[in-house]
């Protein structure tokens, strides 16, 4: 080892030297070809008949940080190794994508996501070609956004090179769109990130010949060779990029690397120094970077640096001052990041590797832009540097699958994080964290990722949207799962293998099953067709155990395949005596190495074929549990029948939301007390559980009426004093969950049970439902009339008969430039065992609309329509919620937490002071037994069988700034005007337009660390006007109300 790094180092000298003397693309180029690069692939080809191309940079460029705009020279020297003759040129613009009307605007617009744009983007200026020669000729070229065309006047034959020259200018700027080339502002200073900012060539491979995607966002490729960069920055600016600094006495004269050094800023501090003084001139940072295939830098006035070296790599932290005191350890985890892939996964190649503070999380080669201080970043440090693994040195093509590098990296970061923290058993929290839980959420969900699709084929969807997560998440447990089924030490091995074949080369998904299966010397292909090409999952279920008859320590354990991904199993058997037993079922002719563990049977099974497997056991002392796979790797989408008995858990929740746990099914207890004037207080006990927050939800709420603190005291609610309240929830299929719930409790029962459908982004809900008001007795009859006018917000809206409907409802959301909007419509039919008969169908739209950056626009927009007998208590009301709705709510379902002064119906407006949201929504009515008048017949209009409305909120919190007190963090007022306005029929009578318009706010109440506690919201209306009064009343008048939750 000490001899290659010691090989390495002279070779990187002697590179330095030779450009310290003689920069041009040629000299670069042999010395990048020469025979001395031991990392030159034709000195390593992973076959014989294998090629791909050289390149060698020399760009000279300058910042302007005032006009934010790099001007510069590329001279590109591209030499053809392929069989082929090349007639045309490709070359990436990729700073092109971030302008209207591109390629990647247009799949924004597609995915409803508008982007808006800055000064230089709107003019689409990205990279501007200025003038392009080819062997010192000038020559057209056409741009097609991000690719620029470039037809050869002579090809390039075999064997031959070529060489071209362009002058460009590339411009930094701030839209919405996530441009990885970027600049921000921090304490008056300015940072730039230069990323894909130069005319680079796209690479024409074996596979595709010329690789033409354009830039939609997200991966690369390109070509290995070197680079010479000089940047000419303002005199004052730090700079880190890929590469050896050639010049660094002359960039760091007169101590300033000292005066940086990180060691000097171990405390925070506001103040941030000034090391250098702008002065208006440029400062030159000549960098030589080779067997790379891109350069990346950042530049920044208050960049402080850490450093440390592993084995002669400079392992080297740069970081804004004002973070420097949170970076402290960093060098130090960077080389200890280094080290471990090192060691487990091959040798890092280059002389150094660099994470940066520039508020990022992407990789370069020898050069990671991060964000966050310690020890937050060290996830996203750990994941970057793993990059220079997988895209550095094994230069995939990840625009065409990302998943060889995005996924192999994730992988790489849960290992290095667990080993630095000396956490490896299994199963481990980080493995969960950073692999299992995205992988498993979306297999047990959508489960619609497959792995050989193109990068930015994933629905087109932005981001990590669309599956596009599972090249990360699917893969990283692909490769757990591969060490599952070879065992550490031969995957570990073979994972090196197929690193050294592949460094410096461009191999594809097919070249890395050849190289595992060629050193395994195994067949492997069921594994990577299944994770690769299908859906298929891991599912496994320990069906039961049986004791043989007539034996006396013998058992039949029978095992199920639920899921289409066959695999082979790590089974453990536990005795009574909590002794451990292990086997092994092969699932075809390989069997890893096992320890002590007992080979089995082989188990070939697939699709439909061979579901059921059984597995003999001996056990002196019988069977108490038998468990697949104890290390937590096999990544079986349901833990809960991966053993006989079900692992369960059951504790005291402390109202603090805990992990979902994968691994066992979760329960929980707590008392719970409630009040109405009625029962007094209601005291009980809520049971909870799920599985994993998907399977087998419940909440079970049990209660005793004890009467105390009751207002009520001539009625005494004996008939049945104990209430209930259970609610059940179950993924049944894909993005299908059945639900079922009922209630006896504050004189009235129910029950309902649903289906709902999820597709895409829309859900589909059947339900049916029983609802009646009254109770029953144990050993009495009682006067439900009495007693539910009593519990009742609006008594005089009570049908006491049952209730039974068949519900539908429809909900879509919708996506435009200015803003959102869901669509709901729902429809109802009384049903089975429903003493009224009765339909109602109605829709509503409700929206969110940005007006500037400041103010936000809410609104509803209602209507409904209801034939038949009507049940009093589903009668649409003008101003709010019917008895059913209330019903639904702890608040509003009976007096008591809101007193009866504050309900009910009178003939003035304002008369009553609370608002519960729903029907119609006209506010400043509630309360109000409207009138209205047809020729000679004045009837109350306040509720009906038909309305349509309108509700608007302009929320104005924006341009207050409101004091931010420690005190009051769990607080947040959202103040907004608001108007509504609609009309309410009731067979042929109609109460004509009313409206009504004020102010309001919310005050939202979070209740900090106790998050299983739902935000309060608490709402404070003043309809200062309507349109409609009783007689004598006013029209502007200051009212006031009083509600929970938002009006709509």
């Amino acid at each position: 080892m000490k001899k290659y790094l010691l090989t390495v180092s002279i070779m990187f000298l002697m590179q330095s030297y030779i450009f310290s003397q003689n920069t041009d693309v040629y000299t670069a180029l042999s010395a990048y070809q020469s025979e001395d690069n031991k990392l030159y692939w034709k000195n390593r080809k992973p076959y014989s008949d294998y090629w791909q191309q050289d390149v060698s940079y020399k760009i000279k460029a300058k910042l302007n940080d005032s006009t934010e705009i790099i001007s510069a020279n590329e001279v590109l020297l591209y030499a053809n190794n392929s069989p082929d003759t090349i007639k045309r040129l490709f070359f990436r613009l990729i700073q092109n994508a971030f302008q209207p009307n591109s390629y990647k605007d247009k799949m924004d617009r597609g995915g409803k996501v508008f982007n808006k744009f800055g000064k230089y983007e709107s003019q689409k200026l990205g990279t501007k070609i200025l003038n392009l020669k080819i062997d010192n000729s000038e020559t057209p070229f056409i741009i097609d956004n991000t690719l620029m065309i470039v037809e050869l006047i002579k090809p390039l034959l075999p064997g031959k090179t070529l060489k071209i020259e362009i002058d460009f200018k590339t411009y930094f700027d701030q839209g919405t769109m996530r441009r990885r080339m970027k600049k921000f502002t921090h304490n008056n200073f300015k940072h730039f990130d230069g990323v894909h900012w130069y005319p680079r060539l796209a690479v024409y491979d074996r596979k595709f010949k010329w690789v033409t995607d354009h830039h939609l966002g997200k991966e690369f490729y390109g070509d290995f060779g070197i680079y010479n960069v000089e940047l000419e920055l303002p005199n004052n600016y730090i700079c880190e990029a890929s590469g050896v600094l050639l010049n660094n006495d002359e960039v760091y004269k007169n101590g300033l690397r000292e005066k940086i050094d990180i060691s000097n800023f171990k405390t925070p501090s506001k103040q941030i120094s000034i090391p250098v003084k702008p002065d208006g001139t440029y400062k030159k940072w000549i960098w030589m970077a080779n067997n790379v295939h891109d350069f990346a830098f950042t530049a920044d006035p208050t960049y402080r640096i850490g450093e440390t070296e592993w084995k002669g790599i400079k392992c080297i932290a740069i970081v804004q001052e004002e973070n420097a005191w949170a970076w402290q350890p960093t060098a130090k985890f960077i080389a200890n990041v280094v080290k471990v892939y090192s060691e487990d996964f091959g040798m890092y190649e280059y002389p150094k590797i660099v994470a940066a503070d520039a508020r990022d999380g992407m990789e370069y080669p020898m050069i990671t832009l991060d964000g966050g201080n310690w020890p937050g970043h060290k996830y996203v440090i750990a994941h970057e540097i793993g990059h220079n693994w997988f895209f550095g040195m094994v230069g995939n093509n990840e625009t065409y699958r990302a998943a060889l590098d995005e996924g192999f990296t994730q992988f790489l970061t849960t290992w290095s994080i667990k080993k630095i923290s000396g956490f490896e058993s299994n199963p481990n929290p980080y493995d969960w964290a950073y692999v299992y839980s995205g992988y498993l959420n979306h297999a047990i969900n959508e489960n619609t990722a497959r792995l050989n699709i193109h990068s930015d084929h994933f629905k087109s969807a932005e981001r990590h949207g669309g599956g596009y997560s599972q090249v990360y998440y699917k893969t990283a447990t692909m490769l757990y799962n591969l060490q599952y089924v070879l065992g550490d030490k031969l995957f570990l091995n073979a994972m090196k293998y197929y690193f050294e074949k592949w460094k410096f080369c461009h191999p594809y998904e097919e070249d890395f099953r050849n190289a595992i299966i060629d050193f395994t010397k195994t067949d492997l292909n069921w594994f990577f067709d299944s994770w690769l090409t299908t859906t298929q999952t891991i599912d496994y279920k320990v069906k039961s155990v049986s004791k043989v008859i007539n034996s006396k320590n013998d058992y039949m354990v029978r095992i199920k395949r639920k899921g289409d991904l066959h695999m082979p199993l790590d089974i453990t058997v536990i005795d009574k005596k909590n002794n451990r037993l292990h086997y092994h079922i092969p699932n075809n002719y390989f069997t890893k190495d096992l320890g002590n563990a007992i080979v089995n049977h082989r188990w070939i099974s697939w699709d439909m074929m061979n579901r059921y497997d059984h597995l003999w056991v001996q056990s002196q002392h019988g069977i108490k549990n038998v468990i697949i796979d104890t290390s937590g790797r096999l990544a079986d989408i349901n833990r809960l029948n991966n053993s006989l008995k079900t692992p369960y858990s059951f504790k005291l929740e402390k109202l603090q939301a805990e992990s979902s746990s994968f691994f066992k099914y979760q329960n929980y207890w707590r008392p719970d007390i409630w009040y109405n004037s009625t029962d007094g207080l209601k005291l009980g006990f809520n049971f909870s559980g799920n599985y994993y927050n998907f399977k087998h939800i419940y909440s079970a709420t049990f209660w005793f009426n004890s009467g105390i603190l009751k207002k009520n005291t001539n009625l005494q609610n004996d008939a049945f004093p104990f209430n209930f309240s259970l609610n059940y929830k179950n993924r049944i299929g894909k993005l299908l969950d059945f639900t079922a719930r009922t209630k006896y409790l504050d004189a009235f029962r129910l029950f309902e049970t649903s289906i709902e459908k999820t597709i895409k982004t829309s859900k589909i809900n059947f339900s049916y439902k029983i609802f009646e008001f009254g109770l029953l007795g144990l050993f009495k009859k009682y006067d439900n009339e009495a007693l539910s006018s009593e519990y009742m917000f609006y008594p005089s809206f009570l049908s006491y008969k049952r209730n039974s409907t068949i519900n539908f409802n429809y909900q879509v959301p919708v996506k435009y430039r200015l803003g959102n909007s869901t669509i709901n419509i729902s429809a109802r039919n009384n049903s089975f065992f429903s003493k009224s008969k009765f339909s109602s169908i109605s829709a509503r739209i409700l929206n969110n609309n940005s007006i500037g950056k400041k103010l936000n626009l809410r609104s509803s927009i209602f209507c409904q329509l209801m034939d038949g007998n009507v049940p009093q208590e589903s009668m649409l009301f003008a101003a709010g919620a019917n008895n059913e709705d209330l019903t639904e709510s702890k608040f509003t379902r009976s007096i008591g937490i809101i007193p009866a002064e504050m309900v009910g119906f009178g003939e003035k407006t304002g008369q009553y002071k609370f608002h519960a949201a729903g029907g119609l929504n006209l506010r400043g009515f509630a309360g109000y037994m409207a009138s209205n008048a047809s020729k000679n017949d004045t009837f109350y209009i306040y509720y009906g069988n038909k309305g349509i409305s309108a509700n608007f909120e302009l929320e104005f919190g924006k341009l207050i700034n409101l004091p931010k007190a420690k005190i009051l963090k769990n607080l947040k007022l959202n103040p907004y005007l608001f108007a509504d306005g609609g009309i309410i029929g009731r067979n042929h009578k109609y109460s004509g337009f009313r409206a009504d318009a004020g102010i309001g706010t919310t005050l939202n109440i979070d209740f900090g660390k106790f998050d299983n506690i739902k935000p309060l919201t608490l709402r404070f209306d003043f309809p200062l006007f309507l349109n409609r009064v009783e007689p004598g009343g006013q029209f502007l008048k200051l009212r006031f109300l009083f509600g929970i939750n938002r009006a709509f």
